[in-house]
């Protein structure tokens, strides 16, 4: 078979039902590689832009602060696909703890069951709550991380609200 041949199946008319029994199985054997267990000081739920939706965030070193604390928002990696939020928790519970920095691990939607661009709206809610909490974080001092997938968000998301840098 060439991978110039040409289907009969017209992918642009599949319903996200047909695709997801698909992709389902492969996520799920992908997933199954993961152990994905976090242990974060507190798990906090955010509002996001959708009336009635909230988003669901792992924090780190955020108990008993005096002070605002410096920040980190942090977004998991895995293709926009695997959901697999708390797949950071060594890295988040290492910085927390060798920076005094407040850690968020934020989570997004998935490009699976979810329109583009709702995991970057979900991204920038999550920072934008975090630059209206001045009294619990430090926003002068705030860094956006992110690993493969959730790089991406970092810098779209660093892009947008600090169009001109810092």
């Amino acid at each position: 078979m060439s991978l110039l041949s040409h289907s009969t199946h017209d992918h642009a008319t599949s319903s996200l039902d047909d695709l997801l029994k698909i992709a389902n199985p492969v996520r799920a054997g992908a997933l199954a590689a993961f152990n994905v267990t976090a242990h974060p000081d507190e798990v906090l739920q955010i509002p996001s832009r959708d009336k009635g939706r909230f988003i669901r965030i792992h924090a780190y070193n955020t108990v008993n602060c005096d002070a605002p604390a410096p920040v980190l928002a942090n977004f998991h990696g895995r293709s926009f696909v695997n959901p697999l939020h708390g797949s950071d928790d060594e890295f988040c519970r290492f910085i927390a703890k060798k920076t005094g920095l407040a850690v968020l691990d934020c989570s997004y939607r998935l490009g699976t069951e979810n329109q583009f661009p709702s995991s970057i709206h979900d991204a920038e809610d999550a920072v934008r709550w975090i630059l209206a909490h001045p009294e619990k974080f430090d926003i002068s001092r705030l860094s956006i991380s992110g690993f493969s997938a959730g790089g991406l968000l970092s810098l779209v998301v660093s892009s947008v609200l600090f169009p001109q840098g810092i």
